[in-house]
């Protein structure tokens, strides 16, 4: 007969092989030492997940209708970081991050005779666009925005380049999209494999890894412990699982 009181085992790899599970009724097991217990090559138990999703990915990749909603709002200034690569076949003006509402705070595209996407940046006032860098197709990289008092960009972690406007768009904007802008949408088509905002105290505020739960994509806010899914159509397509 399987015991009726807990059996509280603390075992190794070694000692879980040379019990009967048969007759065990239920098993303490340390932290880290198992993720799950087989009996005849069944699964009897497995660690439970405290996390809201089954696995971390290298990617979520938009096929030009999906986008998140970051859900945080534009009334102040900024910094935000985003790691990411476009794809060949974007068009004039697909975006990757930002808000159009009110004015402009965004970062989008501009489709180049020789097949290249030319990264801009729009800030404040129509006409105040300016270049970022002509991307290579399906090729990774970094951006980090500072408009906090002033305006600043870095690409791959490189020089710092300063940037003046006329205007510092303090009003209220709306939340900010990735992979996408805030009205008149237009997602990019894509990869996203991080994004990070601050508010303008310095204080992190959304750190975004890309997730799945099940075959589902999701950005996973480490602050906040929040899934934050696509606020377009279609679905994402998944990158591969970290190991």
């Amino acid at each position: 007969m399987k015991r009726a009181a807990l059996f509280a085992l603390l075992l190794s790899a070694a000692a879980a092989a040379a019990i009967d599970w048969r007759e065990v009724a239920s098993v303490r097991i340390p932290e880290g030492e198992a993720a799950s217990v087989a009996v005849d090559g069944e699964t009897v138990w497995k660690k439970p997940n405290p996390l809201p999703y089954d696995a971390e990915i290298e990617y979520l990749e938009s096929t030009g209708t999906q986008f998140i909603d970051t859900g945080v709002y534009d009334a102040e200034p900024y910094e935000f970081f985003l790691r990411f690569s476009l794809a060949a076949d974007n068009v004039n003006n697909n975006s990757l991050f930002g808000t159009f509402i009110n004015g402009r705070r965004m970062v989008f595209m501009t489709k180049l005779a020789n097949g290249k996407n030319r990264l801009q940046g729009s800030h404040g006032a129509v006409g105040n666009n300016f270049t970022f860098f002509d991307a290579v197709n399906d090729t990774i990289y970094t951006l980090r925005v500072h408009q906090a008092g002033s305006y600043w960009y870095e690409v791959n972690g490189g020089a710092r380049v300063n940037k003046s406007f006329g205007d510092d768009l303090s009003t209220a904007n709306g939340t900010l999209y990735v992979m996408s802008r805030h009205g008149n949408s237009q997602p990019i088509k894509g990869k996203l494999f991080a994004c990070k905002i601050w508010d303008n105290n310095g204080v992190l505020v959304r750190d975004f890894q890309p997730v799945r739960a099940g075959a589902t994509g999701y950005l996973y806010d480490r602050v906040s412990g929040q899934l934050y899914g696509n606020a377009g159509t279609g679905a994402f397509v998944l990158g591969p699982d970290k190991e």
